[in-house]
């Protein structure tokens, strides 16, 4: 994308094309987070009983919004995007790729976990809080409250923000 000045006037040129260095900066935004403060939920909550589980369930649900809405800000502001629908669509990219990597550390990380004491328990737990901590409505609630934070943020991180850019390039008016 490229902006013109024009008498005094900024216009922005949209390319139509993705800005990939700022989506990586959204994704290592949102590792960087998420994975910090989710071994703190690990720490804060042992799934030894029943109520660690639903405290961490919570915590991955909200966590996952706030990083998704910061990493979310942060591809957006790094773009310096011409509109809210090149905001949406990088949202919508880093997410795509902050998920899989998400689910590469996860994968890689169990092996890791497997003997961690908060994580690998037989605790038995109550009906209502086993429904709560077997069913799917966590992860779900987790991958879809961090799609539109993201998203959100990366539309809120660019077009409507007034700053100076340092690639204007100023013309005068032809003669």
């Amino acid at each position: 994308m490229a902006d013109l000045g024009v008498n005094g006037e900024v216009h922005s040129i949209s390319s139509g094309s993705i800005d990939w260095s700022a989506i990586w900066a959204g994704l290592f935004t949102f590792v960087g987070i998420w994975s910090v403060f989710e071994m703190l939920g690990l720490a804060l909550f042992p799934a030894v009983n029943a109520g660690g589980k639903v405290g961490l369930g919570i915590w991955s649900v909200v966590l996952t919004a706030i990083a998704m809405l910061i990493a979310g800000r942060q591809t957006g502001v790094s773009t310096r995007l011409a509109g809210r629908d090149d905001g949406a669509r990088h949202g919508m990219i880093m997410f795509g790729l902050s998920l899989t990597v998400a689910i590469v550390l996860m994968m890689t990380g169990s092996v890791l976990l497997t003997d961690f004491p908060a994580v690998n328990t037989s605790a038995r737990s109550s009906d209502l809080v086993s429904v709560f901590t077997s069913s799917d409505w966590v992860p779900f609630a987790t991958l879809f409250l961090g799609w539109v934070a993201a998203i959100i943020g990366a539309s809120s991180g660019g077009p409507n923000q007034k700053k100076e850019r340092s690639n204007v390039t100023q013309m005068r008016p032809a003669a």
